[in-house]
């Protein structure tokens, strides 16, 4: 829970907070738009809660927040946000919630599939979560899209013995993972699942392309609500634009129609309205 005496000036008046340990993640507003927003590169208090929904919904911030940096002075259902992760996205598609400050804050997913469950990055440890996937059929494959994600894994791979996969650029932080990932050319491992390396900074990044049509993105590509647009991260030197440029074109030939950053907002769009979502981005990029 947050530090009462740590609030910041901006939250509206009112039982709810968030106090100046937060890392600006974007979890919150995420969660619960209604109620969080942000401003000086911290999220904040827009509004406070007016209904149930609301409330449930801030509640559901304030777990998953991985600093623990959102307060207030109502009581609140906590064991209930707790029962509501992992949160059905998609068909077949689950946020774990428990965001972790070991991961920036950024979103974890869940897969469940025939052939194997796959968990997208970590969450922070928690029991709850661990008797969740278990009752989902466990886990099968632990998927990377940024080595610095793989920290809070350990403690589920201690349960449930899946294989790690990483690209081999990043043995060096995950010496003993079970399957490497090599090049930078999309690469099927198993049926559904596409994995697309990412070069640039760093260079052993990747994605996951599910089915063609979902595409976890790590912090590569993500929706931008205010701009509503597609956006990328902001590359210092020409080689890393040019091989970003090349991750674009590459998921262009996709028919994408969702995409779940590890960071800021998802979005879900035919595939032809993504497709031009793409290539604007792209053009940006050119430009």
């Amino acid at each position: 829970m947050a530090n009462p005496k740590k609030k910041l000036f901006m939250n509206f008046p009112g039982p709810w907070y968030v106090d100046s340990t937060c890392i600006n993640c974007d979890a919150c507003r995420q969660i619960a738009p209604d109620t969080f927003a942000e401003a000086e590169d911290y999220a904040y208090v827009k509004a406070q809660p007016q209904d149930d929904e609301q409330r449930k919904k801030a509640t559901q911030a304030l777990i998953c927040c991985p600093t623990g940096s959102i307060g207030t002075e109502e009581s609140i259902d906590a064991a209930a946000a707790i029962q509501s992760f992992p949160q059905q996205l998609q068909p077949n598609i689950y946020y774990t919630g428990f965001n972790s400050p070991a991961a920036d804050g950024g979103n974890s997913y869940l897969i469940t599939h025939s052939d194997g469950n796959w968990l997208i990055d970590s969450p922070r440890y928690h029991r709850h979560l661990k008797s969740r996937f278990s009752e989902m059929g466990g886990i099968d494959f632990n998927f990377f899209t940024d080595i610095e994600y793989h920290q809070d894994s350990q403690r589920y791979h201690d349960s449930f013995d899946f294989q790690r996969m990483v690209h081999s650029a990043d043995l060096n932080a995950l010496s003993d993972a079970d399957i490497v990932t090599r090049g930078d050319e999309p690469q099927s491992l198993i049926d559904d699942f596409i994995i697309i390396p990412v070069p640039g900074l760093p260079f052993g990044n990747q994605v996951l392309l599910y089915k063609n049509r979902m595409l976890f993105s790590g912090r590569h590509i993500w929706w931008n609500p205010y701009y509503q647009q597609l956006q990328c991260p902001k590359y210092p030197d020409k080689i890393s634009r040019t091989n970003h440029q090349k991750f674009l074109e590459t998921l262009i030939e996709f028919p994408v129609e969702g995409i779940f950053p590890s960071h800021a907002h998802r979005v879900y769009s035919a595939a032809e309205e993504m497709k031009e979502l793409l290539l604007t981005q792209l053009q940006t990029l050119i430009d």
